[in-house]
């Protein structure tokens, strides 16, 4: 019995070795390869794959203005495509989080007639796969393009940053109301009838104590839509035509083609912009973690 528990222990032993190895080698694989030298080839052997993630001192660039990222910062608009990338997001986060917040207090707080239908209504466009909706989205956007043109408005206001923030909201709006509506109702009511007995009018109830006991919840759904936005490249793809308004998915994913690899460096150069890339969501995890462990609730009713 003895040996094959042994036996049992050391199969699962293997097994959750092979399968850290296979979760944690694309990591390793893609921070060694980034520092291999400008327009490196990688190897192809198993064997000689170790220098990717392991790489030899000889195997490194021989100065930093050869490295990927070099290349990448100076040599491209990289910076131009981040930057990009950190104003669609933010906007669209801002503008989710004030419309998923408003909209979910109302749901959670009140009755009005259509309510239970809304919200199942939301429900049905969370269920529904974003790739269904990508060419009459694109289609739509081109038609009030044009009637905005007819009107004299610059040409192409919907078929850029404009246009895809707009998208990004909609798709967002639906989840951060029922995400938010859920967490609004785990605070209890009593605290806000407390502070309207006490005299506070209902915007201070919700500016003022509501809103600071739900912070955790704001702060969930505004990291959680800001990640999305921030790797999504579909829609980018399908909708920024104009390389100066590329977000890093977009430019990323360009790395690929044959015309970006021999200018910019194939493979080392798509393995640094894909770090660089997760530098920012990284920072915004780590600043956020202390406060998405805050407590719950700020206050107490009285007595």
């Amino acid at each position: 019995m003895k040996r094959r528990n042994i036996a049992v222990s050391l199969l699962l032993l293997v097994f959750a070795a092979l399968a850290s190895y296979v979760a944690v080698y694309p990591f390793f694989w893609i921070i060694g390869t980034s520092l291999r030298e400008f327009g490196a080839s990688l190897p192809t052997s198993l064997i000689s794959l170790w220098e990717v993630l392991l790489p030899l001192p000889e195997k490194l660039p021989s100065s930093y203005q050869s490295t990927a990222y070099y290349t990448l910062i100076f040599n491209t608009k990289f910076l131009t495509f981040m930057r990009n990338s950190l104003l669609v997001g933010t906007l669209t986060t801002l503008l989710a989080v004030i419309v998923g917040t408003m909209s979910g207090y109302a749901f959670s707080r009140y009755n009005f007639p259509g309510r239970r239908k809304i919200l199942w209504f939301l429900l049905v466009l969370n269920s529904i796969p974003g790739l269904v909706t990508f060419i009459p989205l694109y289609r739509l956007l081109v038609t009030y393009d044009q009637a905005l043109r007819a009107v004299g408005l610059p040409k192409g206001l919907l078929l850029g940053p404009g246009g895809l923030v707009l998208v990004y909201l909609a798709g967002s709006i639906p989840y951060s109301t029922w995400f938010l509506k859920t967490f609004f109702d785990s605070i209890p009511r009593e605290v806000e009838e407390q502070a309207l007995v006490d005299g506070a009018s209902p915007w201070e109830v919700y500016l003022k104590i509501t809103l600071p006991l739900a912070a955790p919840g704001i702060a969930a759904i505004a990291i959680l839509v800001f990640i999305g936005v921030w790797n999504e490249f579909m829609l980018a793809t399908l909708l920024l035509g104009n390389e100066d308004y590329y977000t890093l998915p977009v430019f990323i994913t360009q790395l690929r083609n044959q015309q970006y690899a021999s200018s910019y460096g194939g493979i080392p150069a798509f393995a640094a912009a894909s770090i660089m890339a997760s530098i920012p969501v990284l920072i915004l995890f780590v600043v956020s973690q202390r406060y998405l462990r805050a407590g719950l609730t700020m206050g107490a009713v009285k007595a």
